[in-house]
């Protein structure tokens, strides 16, 4: 038997429906109308031999016109079993959205629980324990700290590394939660500043280095788009005038002070 389900940290569909043994209909979660009804994440587990699962992802239906769904497709879908440490490409097809859809054919082996989704997910609780493993076996040069709690109580976690009292430079990514590739760019930021590479080295002594990967724990782990825990954009609620109050979005908020 083969199921599908998207209760889990990132996943995002609902009005999942089951067309046969091997075929499933959901829509995906969107937050906007225009920009963000795309992402998807979801996962197939297989407790019988291998098979092939199709799979329809259609549009979010409560806009009640089109969305922008169709408009990133064709585009690579990304799977990757569960345990293993990397995704992989979908490898024979591009799917194109047609009438507000598209459909994946996806290999699933046997006893097999397999990710599948519309980027390569960067989820919070892998984000932060890569952070604070760092931390800990860098010690010496680096720093774990978190800026404060968000809404539902997460920390919004970060490393620090170089001279304190210098210039700081802050790396803040992860504002809108499906824009995973600025999470893992700023991963790597946070394992160069903090190695021993001498650039890195040469680095830590001119600056003080503050990274934040995902500044929207929330909203990652809600498998959202846009928005935070509170509805609200951080990349439009952040402020454009640094001499103005502080902004509305709670975790921007925190990043501000």
């Amino acid at each position: 038997m083969i199921e599908l389900t998207t209760d889990f940290e990132c996943g995002n569909g609902k009005a999942i429906e089951r067309l046969g043994n091997s075929r499933f209909r959901f829509e995906v979660e969107a937050d906007m109308q225009t920009g963000y009804g795309s992402y998807f994440c979801f996962d197939l587990i297989n407790d019988g031999a291998a098979t092939e699962v199709t799979v329809e992802v259609w549009e979010d239906s409560k806009f009640g016109e089109p969305t922008s769904f169709g408009r990133v497709f064709p585009t690579t879908i990304w799977i990757r079993p569960e345990g293993f440490h990397r995704y992989r490409p979908l490898r024979g097809q591009l799917p194109e959205a047609t009438d507000g859809h598209i459909t994946l054919r996806v290999p699933v082996e046997a006893n097999q629980r397999l990710r599948v989704a519309e980027t390569y997910v960067a989820l919070y609780i892998e984000v932060a324990a890569f952070l604070t493993e760092m931390s800990d076996e860098r010690a010496d040069r680096c720093e774990a700290f978190s800026m404060g709690t968000t809404v539902e109580g997460r920390d919004v976690v970060g490393l620090k590394a170089g001279t304190p009292g210098k210039p700081k430079v802050m790396c803040v990514a992860g504002q809108h939660p499906h824009e995973h590739g600025g999470v893992w760019a700023a991963a790597g930021i946070a394992d160069f500043v903090s190695s021993r590479l001498a650039t890195a080295e040469r680095l830590r002594e001119q600056v003080e280095v503050y990274v934040v990967p995902i500044v929207n724990p929330d909203g990652n782990v809600a498998g959202n788009s846009a928005f935070n825990a509170e509805g609200l954009d951080m990349y439009r609620a952040f402020g454009d005038d640094p001499d103005s109050a502080e902004p509305e979005a709670h975790e921007s908020r925190l990043f501000w002070s």
